[in-house]
């Protein structure tokens, strides 16, 4: 909650206290860290693990909404947000050439907005930039001497920037609004700006201040150095998508607004370097997994072929495919997609997945080289085998469980391996105790 001018102690004792006292109340609220500076004030609401977010945030708006006739007249309004997990950027690129920092400013905007239109997007930031801004140079001696105040001048300037609905004019059928629009963002327009009239004395804003048409001063400065060496001033624009949404399918409509933006919206020189790319990180797990479950197969087919024969080396080697098309299945249904930390998991329990398909291939194999009947080999390896593999799956779920016991945020976060691991456990249970026979 802005309140400009004002001193960290007052924001605290006008600001916080009050917004502090007022989402105390609010269900589920498990901790709320405030801090008061100079002209601002922010408070970070924590709640209970498994609350629906968005629910608590209108829950906040409410209870700021019946104080906020409590609040100083002259503070900004408060803005309430919410913060997730999926608040990071999910591609980081630069914009660079050989162009002044103020028209790279307009070239990142101009993609910015052209982004931000893509579903799945929330927002994009630019950083590094600089906005066009008109400076108002007081002289204070100047201001003295006509008895004027910095107050005064603010409020003169902002009377006269204000846009004003006046009324409306009627005619035979139609009915047109009238307004007085003050927008200005002209020099002139602000120099010959009212301060004060006293009888035949008109004071301007030009008669004790210099108004400069520039730009606002950066924040932050990007540079980006080309593969050739060159050296380029840049800004920086970071993506940001919606819960739940897509990251492939996003980073790829994001990389075709980019791509047919050159040379057409931005001119052909300007550079776009990515700086991040989080869909680049999942195509190489994806790649990983994929490759190391190839691998695994061939490996675990070609060993039961040399050892067993080619009937049970294709039974073993159908125990992955179909082991890893259970979890994803169940991982589904969970509420669960596919990320860091589920692949690292399934990547982690692809050596121990086979392990039931070779252990019930081996023992039907046996009951086929006493003579029995297949049905029969499969039916006394089931009996046979059954505990021990049911034994050996849950110790090793077992190793993992506590993980889920984990409390709070962390909690939350890390219980995708635990819940990932036990599914394809018991995924690869069934497949061997159910369909390998």
């Amino acid at each position: 909650s802005p309140f400009p001018g004002a001193s960290a102690l007052d924001v605290e004792s006008l600001v916080t206290n009050p917004i502090e006292d007022a989402v105390l109340g609010i269900d589920d609220v498990k901790r709320v860290t405030s801090t008061s500076q100079v002209g601002f004030s922010s408070l970070i609401l924590e709640f209970e693990i498994g609350v629906d977010i968005d629910e608590k945030k209108i829950d906040t708006e409410e209870a700021i909404d019946g104080i906020r006739q409590d609040l100083p007249s002259d503070a900004d309004d408060p803005t309430v947000s919410a913060v997730s997990f999926d608040d990071r950027p999910i591609k980081i690129f630069a914009l660079a050439g050989p162009y002044e920092i103020e028209q790279l400013t307009g070239f990142g905007k101009d993609l910015q907005d052209e982004v931000e239109r893509i579903s799945g997007v929330t927002k994009v930031e630019l950083t590094g930039g600089s906005d066009r801004e008109i400076r108002i140079l007081v002289d204070r001696f100047a201001l003295d001497q006509f008895g004027l105040s910095l107050a005064q001048v603010t409020a003169a300037i902002s009377r006269a920037n204000a846009t004003i609905p006046v009324g409306s004019i009627e005619s035979d059928e139609h009915t047109y609004s009238v307004r007085f629009d003050g927008s200005l963002d002209e020099v002139d327009q602000l120099e010959n700006i009212v301060v004060s009239s006293t009888g035949n004395t008109i004071v301007y804003v030009r008669d004790f201040a210099t108004v400069v048409n520039g730009y606002e001063p950066q924040a932050s400065i990007a540079r980006l150095v080309t593969e050739e060496g060159d050296l380029f001033s840049a800004v920086s624009l970071q993506v940001f998508k919606k819960g739940g949404g897509n990251v492939l399918d996003i980073v790829r409509e994001v990389d075709e607004v980019i791509d047919t933006s050159i040379g057409t919206m931005l001119p052909s020189d300007v550079v776009i370097e990515v700086i991040d790319d989080d869909a680049e990180f999942i195509r190489e797990d994806l790649n990983s997994l994929s490759l190391s479950g190839l691998q695994t197969t061939l490996i675990v087919i070609l060993l039961i072929f040399i050892l067993l024969g080619p009937r049970e080396s294709l039974l073993a080697g159908l125990s992955i495919p179909l082991t890893f098309l259970i979890t994803f299945i169940f991982l589904d249904r969970f509420g669960y997609t596919i990320n860091f930390l589920s692949l690292f998991s399934l990547i982690l329990a692809l050596g121990i997945l086979v392990d039931g398909a070779i252990v019930m291939t081996e023992g039907m194999y046996a009951g086929l080289e006493k003579g029995k009947t297949p049905k029969q080999a499969s039916l006394d390896a089931i009996k046979e085998f059954r505990y021990p593999l049911i034994a050996g799956t849950l110790t090793t779920v077992f190793a993992f469980l506590p993980m889920i016991t984990v409390s709070g945020i962390i909690g939350e976060f890390i219980k995708s391996i635990p819940v990932t691991v036990s599914i394809v456990l018991f995924a690869s249970l069934f497949v061997a105790l159910g369909v390998i026979p």
